[in-house]
């Protein structure tokens, strides 16, 4: 799922989200086999010492021929049109959700409904895959539902607001291959200006032995700038190229935001 590959961002060590305006999030990942998008408009309101953040979901497209990616397109596609509350706390942690068990049901129905549009002979292997996948979602703990769910909000809040310009460290990050296996590759990070926003420069490379044991080679570089006064992501993009012998595959990312003063909330 795309956005459970956007999850692990670190939470902002400032967190002042512009209140009870609309914020446009832009998510698009292109791939070998085909382009992925979802927008939506995110509202943040002072709740208490934390806030609330309302999310309503306004499209998710997946141009692809391959069905299993095709089901983020129709898992979130039942979401669109929803307005998805969360409670969060002063640091911009999802501390609930409201009514989680509707919207997961209506996510994994959307995936249901993908498993059930095969009905071919041709397709029955496809059909009984689809709702394999649909099967494993609904059977999630709340709190993996809980957490792919308030990625929708946390792909927003990044915790570079109070880094210093010319600082660099070494870090280990987490990485899969699309030919399976998973790993941590060792890089760094180092952050810059970048006119008002604060930007950070990842870097990372290794080696993964996928499942038939040939090696394959990862690295990954990450863009991403934050606004040190609010806290907030205003765009992030990533290129990762993956290699196994002659085999050689791209998959790069972009999420951008912009402040919609002038947007109607839609009812």
């Amino acid at each position: 799922m795309f956005t459970v590959s956007i999850v692990a961002l670190a939470q902002a060590a400032i967190f002042a989200p512009p209140l009870d305006v609309p914020i446009r999030v832009i998510a698009t990942r292109t791939e070998s086999d085909g382009i992925y998008r979802a927008e939506r408009l995110v509202r943040f309101h002072r709740d208490g010492t934390g806030y609330r953040a309302e999310v309503r979901l306004i499209a998710a497209t997946a141009e692809t021929s391959d069905f299993r990616k095709s089901m983020f397109d129709a898992g979130y596609a039942r979401l669109a049109g929803r307005t998805i509350e969360f409670r969060l706390d002063a640091a911009g942690k999802v501390t609930a959700i409201a009514d989680l068990a509707g919207h997961w049901n209506a996510f994994c129905n959307g995936l249901a409904a993908l498993a059930s549009k095969h009905t071919d002979n041709a397709s029955a292997e496809r059909k009984a895959a689809a709702g394999q996948i649909a099967d494993r979602f609904r059977a999630m703990p709340e709190e993996q539902q809980r957490a792919i769910l308030a990625s929708l909000v946390t792909v927003m809040i990044g915790g570079d607001g109070n880094e210093a310009a010319g600082t660099t460290r070494a870090i280990r990050l987490p990485a899969t291959s699309p030919f399976g296996g998973s790993a941590s590759l060792d890089g760094t990070r180092s952050f810059e200006r970048n006119g008002g926003l604060v930007r950070s420069v990842t870097r990372a490379e290794g080696q993964i032995a996928s499942p038939d044991g040939a090696p394959a080679y990862i690295s990954v570089e990450t863009l991403r700038d934050t606004d040190p006064h609010t806290g907030l992501i205003t765009a992030t993009r990533e290129t990762t190229h993956t290699r196994r012998g002659s085999d050689i595959r791209e998959r790069s990312s972009t999420v951008t935001m912009s402040l919609e003063p002038g947007a109607v909330w839609p009812d």
